[in-house]
């Protein structure tokens, strides 16, 4: 039947190719939205460093609305029904998780800068 191309009959909503297409969709569309908006005052700022760093921020949030609207009309489950509850045991994971990755990629650093593969220029 055709309507299995589109519906998986155990799961009865739709098939993860198609909703993995229908959420790069989204994505697609809240970048152009939000890119237009950005144009509109004024675009990123010119500096480099801040400019990459506002491109990630950028990415972020484009990411994480697609996820609350794939969710809400895809899914129809909530964005809490991925685990992510705001809770003092949360917080404490979500803070051990930014120092862990802090301190790897500062033994990353260093230890480029002692085998020689990384240099440091100029500061400022």
């Amino acid at each position: 039947m055709i309507r299995n191309i589109f519906i998986n009959p155990i799961e009865h909503r739709l098939r993860a190719g198609w909703r993995i297409l229908i959420f790069l969709i989204i994505v697609v569309a809240i970048a152009k939205l939000l890119s237009f908006f950005l144009k509109l005052i004024g675009g990123p700022p010119d500096d480099n460093t801040i400019s990459e760093v506002f491109k990630g921020m950028f990415l972020i949030l484009i990411a994480t609305i697609a996820v609350l609207i794939s969710r809400k009309i895809l899914d129809k489950n909530t964005f809490i029904s991925l685990g992510l509850k705001f809770n003092k045991h949360n917080m404490i994971d979500l803070l051990f998780g930014f120092i862990l990755s802090g301190i790897i990629i500062g033994i990353l650093f260093v230890a480029l800068i002692m085998l020689g593969y990384l240099g440091i220029e100029n500061i400022g």
